[in-house]
């Protein structure tokens, strides 16, 4: 499965020029995997919406949350190892290495880990495993200090990885008071708003402390929300994050998100027999597909 650090960027954007290079187009058993060169960004997309976006010039991820879940490294600045669930280009994982850390990272689809690596400069110290994300921590023995769950197909996460169990088993999986952080692409307000409330509960579930945060201001009514989860305390300044993720971590510390007692009494708590993520972001989807599509359809289309 691939991150989705890029996808909001590129729906508000005016689009990608019909020019754009096609560098990859591949089937794989999962779905459409291409990579695309526009005039200053390189974009990895899956089934025709973009899940991650580099700056050709620097190497470095264009997405806000890419930098802004770098505050991670603030809340355990002595931390070693990570798990990332979900690959993507691979530019969070490139990013946290360059900071020191060992990153480990699960992905489902080798099209992706090898688009990653041949187009978007992806060579990890750690292992990669290719592999379901749930099957690896069910059958695993490491323990991280630091995971990152950032899958999604194209629009979606799976949601055998957002249930109460999912999360005890990666609770379980990191050091006492290691630290967890997930993200979703949803609506933040009403109704729309169900799937931050219902991963917010699920999480409270399986660690005893939460917190929900925008990575930034909602473009078209949806935003990536963050959510760090541990068994530790979950406070830092912005100012303790690297020098290159302040600015997005201040920002993001400024949206916390945090559902009203009614809300979170209405949110349903995920579990593997009764996990209805998909039909709670079924809305979301199909509004975050067309504007992707607008603006990228005539390369799509070749």
């Amino acid at each position: 499965m691939a991150t989705c650090a890029a996808c909001l960027a590129l729906a508000a954007r005016a689009g990608v020029s019909p020019h754009a290079a096609v560098l990859r187009r591949a089937e794989s058993l999962y779905g459409r995997v291409e990579v695309l060169d526009g005039a200053d960004t390189r974009y990895l997309l899956v089934n025709g919406t973009a899940q991650s976006a580099m700056e050709t010039a620097t190497g470095l991820s264009e997405s806000e949350y890419d930098r802004a879940i770098e505050w991670t490294l603030a809340l355990r600045p002595g931390a070693k190892k990570v798990l990332a669930l979900g690959l993507g280009a691979g530019l969070l994982p490139t990013a946290l290495e360059r900071a020191g850390l060992t990153v480990d990272a699960v992905e489902i689809d080798p099209e992706i880990v090898r688009a990653a690596r041949d187009f978007f400069g992806y060579a990890p110290k750690g292992q990669v495993l290719i592999g379901d994300a749930r099957a690896a921590l069910e059958t695993g023995t490491g323990r991280w200090d630091l995971m990152v769950l950032d899958a999604f197909g194209s629009e979606s996460p799976p949601s055998h990885l957002f249930t109460a169990e999912a999360f005890a088993r990666m609770r379980e999986s990191m050091v006492p008071g290691g630290v967890l952080a997930v993200n979703l692409v949803t609506a933040l307000d009403g109704p729309a708003g169900a799937p931050w409330r219902a991963t917010y509960k699920t999480l409270s579930r399986a660690f005893p402390r939460v917190r929900a945060f925008a990575a930034a201001p909602p473009i078209n009514g949806l935003a990536n929300v963050l959510f760090f989860a541990s068994t530790g305390p979950l406070e830092a300044p912005a100012s303790a994050a690297p020098p290159s993720a302040r600015d997005a971590a201040a920002g993001m510390l400024s949206r916390e998100l945090t559902p009203t007692p009614a809300e979170h009494d209405e949110a349903p708590a995920m579990t593997d027999d009764h996990a209805p993520l998909d039909s709670l972001l079924a809305a979301t989807a199909v509004r975050w597909r067309s504007q992707i599509q607008r603006n990228i359809s005539e390369v799509l289309l070749r």
